[in-house]
């Protein structure tokens, strides 16, 4: 048991800070079953750490492919109850930092894959590529992913950092 907690932590580093239950071979796909380890947390809104459980729910979330097969992670989460009586939230999911944002079905790993994907590719050669990958998703949500990330400063350069001037706009730039 040793073994697999070791393999584990060396090819899921993101989900070191949950308890797996186990890692289950369906063919097609993996899936990893894992809940939060039940400590105390913070409420989003006022901050205050709260241990006081309201409940439990699934969270199936897609992860980085394994070998060419999705990867699939069914998270048991709590529901929380907020100890500030000021405070405008009664109940709060507890947060999982580092791999998942609220109401995200994707962690932070895959997401981030499939903008740089995107970005690079546009979508419809993206999403194809992916597909070989172990990633299905269509060209639309990969174009919806670029147009949510934020704008890039004026005058940067995307490569080095240096600033554009009109001298030299229409020489081409090295690769980075």
């Amino acid at each position: 048991m040793a073994g697999d907690a070791c393999c584990l932590r060396m090819f899921f580093p993101h989900l070191a800070e949950l308890l797996v239950e186990e890692v289950t071979d369906h063919g097609d796909y993996v899936l990893v079953t894992a809940h939060t380890e039940g400590g105390p947390a913070p409420c989003r809104a006022c901050g205050t750490f709260s241990s006081r459980v309201h409940g439990r729910y699934r969270r199936l979330l897609h992860d980085l492919p394994a070998a060419g097969r999705p990867v699939l992670i069914a998270l048991t989460v709590r529901r929380l109850t907020c100890q500030n009586p000021a405070c405008p939230v009664r109940t709060f999911a507890e947060p999982v930092p580092g791999l998942t944002r609220r109401y995200a079905r994707r962690t932070k790993l895959l997401r981030r894959l499939l903008e740089l994907m995107a970005l690079a590719l546009a979508g419809r050669a993206a999403s194809r590529l992916l597909e070989r990958l172990g990633v299905r998703v269509g060209r639309d949500t990969l174009i919806g992913l670029v147009r949510a990330l934020p704008d890039p400063e004026i005058g940067q350069s995307p490569c080095s950092g240096s600033t554009i001037s009109p001298r030299n706009a229409g020489t081409l730039t090295p690769p980075c």
